[in-house]
Protein backbone atom coordinates (compact mmCIF):
# COMPACT_ATOMS: atom_id res chain seq x y z
CA UNK A 1 0.00 0.00 0.00
CA UNK A 2 1.34 3.49 -0.87
CA UNK A 3 1.77 6.05 1.82
CA UNK A 4 -1.49 8.31 2.24
CA UNK A 5 -0.85 11.80 2.73
CA UNK A 6 -3.79 14.41 3.80
CA UNK A 7 -3.41 17.81 4.34
CA UNK A 8 -5.74 20.71 5.36
CA UNK A 9 -6.94 22.71 8.65
CA UNK A 10 -10.34 22.11 10.70
CA UNK A 11 -13.09 23.85 10.38
CA UNK A 12 -16.20 24.95 12.57
CA UNK A 13 -17.96 22.95 10.18
CA UNK A 14 -16.05 19.74 10.98
CA UNK A 15 -16.04 20.29 15.12
CA UNK A 16 -19.62 20.95 14.52
CA UNK A 17 -20.04 17.33 12.42
CA UNK A 18 -17.67 15.82 14.91
CA UNK A 19 -19.96 16.39 17.82
CA UNK A 20 -22.85 15.05 16.16
CA UNK A 21 -21.59 12.09 14.71
CA UNK A 22 -19.73 11.48 17.90
CA UNK A 23 -23.32 11.26 19.17
CA UNK A 24 -24.11 8.53 16.58
CA UNK A 25 -27.80 8.39 16.74
CA UNK A 26 -30.10 6.73 13.95
CA UNK A 27 -31.81 8.50 11.35
CA UNK A 28 -34.58 7.25 12.70
CA UNK A 29 -34.53 8.68 16.36
CA UNK A 30 -33.22 12.11 15.02
CA UNK A 31 -36.45 12.49 13.19
CA UNK A 32 -38.73 11.21 15.80
CA UNK A 33 -37.21 13.68 18.51
CA UNK A 34 -37.42 16.77 15.72
CA UNK A 35 -41.19 15.99 15.68
CA UNK A 36 -42.32 15.60 19.37
CA UNK A 37 -39.93 18.80 19.78
CA UNK A 38 -41.84 20.76 17.70
CA UNK A 39 -45.27 19.31 19.10
CA UNK A 40 -43.89 19.83 22.19
CA UNK A 41 -43.15 23.91 21.60
CA UNK A 42 -47.08 24.03 19.84
CA UNK A 43 -47.90 22.84 22.97
CA UNK A 44 -46.15 24.92 24.76
CA UNK A 45 -47.49 28.16 23.01
CA UNK A 46 -50.94 27.06 23.39
CA UNK A 47 -50.18 26.81 27.55
CA UNK A 48 -48.85 30.29 27.24
CA UNK A 49 -51.87 31.16 25.76
CA UNK A 50 -53.98 29.70 27.76
CA UNK A 51 -52.22 30.86 31.33
CA UNK A 52 -52.73 34.53 29.98
CA UNK A 53 -56.27 34.15 29.07
CA UNK A 54 -57.45 32.01 32.32
CA UNK A 55 -54.90 33.70 34.87
CA UNK A 56 -53.52 30.43 35.60
CA UNK A 57 -50.48 30.72 37.15
CA UNK A 58 -49.74 26.79 38.02
CA UNK A 59 -48.28 27.00 34.51
CA UNK A 60 -45.25 29.15 35.16
CA UNK A 61 -42.56 26.88 36.49
CA UNK A 62 -43.66 24.38 33.75
CA UNK A 63 -43.09 27.38 30.85
CA UNK A 64 -39.86 28.62 32.45
CA UNK A 65 -38.44 24.48 32.31
CA UNK A 66 -39.54 24.74 28.81
CA UNK A 67 -38.13 27.87 28.19
CA UNK A 68 -35.11 27.26 29.80
CA UNK A 69 -34.87 23.92 27.13
CA UNK A 70 -35.08 26.26 24.48
CA UNK A 71 -32.47 28.88 25.54
CA UNK A 72 -30.31 26.01 26.20
CA UNK A 73 -30.50 24.30 22.96
CA UNK A 74 -30.84 27.29 20.75
CA UNK A 75 -28.79 29.60 22.01
CA UNK A 76 -26.29 29.03 24.83
CA UNK A 77 -25.16 25.24 23.27
CA UNK A 78 -24.47 26.72 20.25
CA UNK A 79 -21.94 29.88 21.21
CA UNK A 80 -20.49 27.22 24.15
CA UNK A 81 -19.31 25.01 20.96
CA UNK A 82 -17.87 28.13 18.99
CA UNK A 83 -16.17 28.86 22.39
CA UNK A 84 -14.87 25.95 22.57
CA UNK A 85 -13.57 25.42 19.02
CA UNK A 86 -11.73 28.93 19.08
CA UNK A 87 -10.04 27.88 22.08
CA UNK A 88 -8.66 25.06 21.49
CA UNK A 89 -5.09 25.83 19.71
CA UNK A 90 -4.90 22.48 17.80
CA UNK A 91 -8.02 22.48 15.79
CA UNK A 92 -6.52 26.74 14.67
CA UNK A 93 -3.40 25.39 12.71
CA UNK A 94 -3.01 23.77 9.74
CA UNK A 95 -2.22 19.41 10.20
CA UNK A 96 -0.34 16.97 8.23
CA UNK A 97 -2.11 13.02 8.51
CA UNK A 98 0.02 10.26 7.16
CA UNK A 99 -1.85 6.71 6.44
CA UNK A 100 0.97 3.54 6.28
CA UNK A 101 -0.69 0.13 6.70
CA UNK A 102 0.79 -0.15 10.19
CA UNK A 103 0.06 3.41 11.67
CA UNK A 104 -2.63 6.71 11.64
CA UNK A 105 -0.25 9.54 12.42
CA UNK A 106 -1.21 13.47 12.71
CA UNK A 107 1.20 16.44 12.66
CA UNK A 108 1.07 19.96 13.28
CA UNK A 109 2.80 22.60 15.29
CA UNK A 110 1.10 21.68 18.41
CA UNK A 111 1.63 17.93 18.94
CA UNK A 112 2.84 15.12 16.80
CA UNK A 113 0.69 11.99 17.48
CA UNK A 114 1.53 8.23 15.78
CA UNK A 115 -0.98 5.23 16.70
CA UNK A 116 -0.41 1.94 15.61
CA UNK A 117 -3.84 0.89 13.60
CA UNK A 118 -4.72 -2.15 16.60
CA UNK A 119 -4.47 0.87 19.28
CA UNK A 120 -7.45 2.44 18.40
CA UNK A 121 -10.76 1.10 20.49
CA UNK A 122 -13.58 2.06 17.48
CA UNK A 123 -13.99 4.54 14.88
CA UNK A 124 -17.45 6.18 12.95
CA UNK A 125 -17.63 7.90 10.20
CA UNK A 126 -20.71 9.83 7.72
CA UNK A 127 -20.18 10.97 4.22
CA UNK A 128 -17.86 14.12 5.36
CA UNK A 129 -16.21 12.92 8.26
CA UNK A 130 -14.25 9.49 9.54
CA UNK A 131 -13.25 9.40 13.35
CA UNK A 132 -10.98 7.41 15.05
CA UNK A 133 -11.05 6.51 18.80
CA UNK A 134 -7.82 5.98 20.96
CA UNK A 135 -10.15 6.22 24.05
CA UNK A 136 -13.58 7.13 24.81
CA UNK A 137 -12.75 10.37 25.73
CA UNK A 138 -10.40 11.04 22.82
CA UNK A 139 -10.97 11.58 19.22
CA UNK A 140 -9.13 12.00 15.63
CA UNK A 141 -10.79 13.90 13.09
CA UNK A 142 -10.10 13.02 9.17
CA UNK A 143 -12.46 14.82 7.29
CA UNK A 144 -13.13 13.21 4.03
CA UNK A 145 -12.76 16.55 2.12
CA UNK A 146 -9.20 16.62 2.19
CA UNK A 147 -9.33 12.83 0.65
CA UNK A 148 -7.46 13.23 -2.66
CA UNK A 149 -8.67 9.66 -4.01
CA UNK A 150 -12.05 8.45 -3.15
CA UNK A 151 -9.99 5.06 -2.35
CA UNK A 152 -8.04 6.29 0.69
CA UNK A 153 -11.32 6.54 2.89
CA UNK A 154 -12.26 2.81 1.65
CA UNK A 155 -8.43 1.93 2.91
CA UNK A 156 -8.72 3.68 6.21
CA UNK A 157 -11.86 1.62 6.62
CA UNK A 158 -10.28 -1.59 5.75
CA UNK A 159 -6.91 -0.94 7.83
CA UNK A 160 -9.52 -0.35 10.75
CA UNK A 161 -11.40 -3.83 10.17
CA UNK A 162 -8.48 -5.50 9.44
CA UNK A 163 -7.08 -4.76 13.05
CA UNK A 164 -10.25 -5.61 14.66
CA UNK A 165 -11.21 -2.09 15.43
CA UNK A 166 -14.94 -2.32 15.76
CA UNK A 167 -17.23 0.12 14.34
CA UNK A 168 -19.41 2.44 17.04
CA UNK A 169 -23.12 2.41 17.34
CA UNK A 170 -23.67 5.18 18.87
CA UNK A 171 -25.39 5.43 22.15
CA UNK A 172 -29.24 5.39 21.93
CA UNK A 173 -29.81 5.49 25.30
CA UNK A 174 -30.09 9.38 26.39
CA UNK A 175 -31.66 9.82 23.40
CA UNK A 176 -35.03 7.61 24.24
CA UNK A 177 -34.60 9.02 28.06
CA UNK A 178 -35.03 12.57 26.45
CA UNK A 179 -37.78 11.65 23.87
CA UNK A 180 -39.43 10.02 26.68
CA UNK A 181 -39.60 13.09 29.39
CA UNK A 182 -40.36 15.36 26.43
CA UNK A 183 -43.34 12.93 26.08
CA UNK A 184 -44.24 12.90 29.60
CA UNK A 185 -44.27 17.11 29.49
CA UNK A 186 -46.52 16.88 26.20
CA UNK A 187 -48.86 14.86 27.99
CA UNK A 188 -48.62 16.65 31.02
CA UNK A 189 -49.15 19.84 28.80
CA UNK A 190 -52.40 18.23 26.76
CA UNK A 191 -54.03 16.74 29.76
CA UNK A 192 -54.10 19.75 31.67
CA UNK A 193 -55.11 22.23 29.16
CA UNK A 194 -58.16 20.03 27.65
CA UNK A 195 -59.06 18.07 30.35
Amino acid sequence: METIKISGKYSFDDYKRTNKLNKNVPQWLTIISNIIYIVMYMLFAIALIYSILTKAWYWLPLLVLLFAVLFLSYWYAPRRMRKVFFQEKYFQVPFEIEITEKQFSITNEIAQIKQEWKDYVKWTENRDLILLYSSEASVRIIPKRFLTDENDGKTIIRLLRENGVPRYQGPIGPTLIFIILYLLIILYIFYTVFW
